[in-house]
């Protein structure tokens, strides 16, 4: 609800996102492939998330470091661009849960 009016439009999400539980993504918005949305986030209407990033809180933050491809090689349905760009995932910057 907006100004007392339920508005209700389309969420875009790419190929091996991750939501966490309770995560809220509002109208309008995009998950590129790869994403990777915390538990208890909040995506604001209208936000484009890019591809292979990670995100928390709310509103979302998009956090240090990234997924870096991961799954590439690992994982064929995702369908990479490019599987030869495969890199190990990385926990370097990212907060502990």
């Amino acid at each position: 609800f907006e100004d007392r009016v339920m508005k209700m439009s389309k969420v875009k999400l790419g190929d091996a996102c991750s939501i966490g539980p309770r995560a809220v993504i509002l109208y309008d918005s995009v998950l590129e492939d790869r994403v990777r949305l915390d538990a208890l986030s909040l995506v604001m209407k209208g936000e484009t998330l890019p591809s292979d990033s990670s995100w928390s809180g709310a509103p979302a933050q998009r956090q240090a470091g990234s997924l870096g491809g991961m799954h590439c090689k690992k994982n064929i349905a995702n369908k990479c661009a490019n599987p030869d760009t495969y890199q190990e995932p990385t926990t370097q910057g990212l907060k502990a849960a």
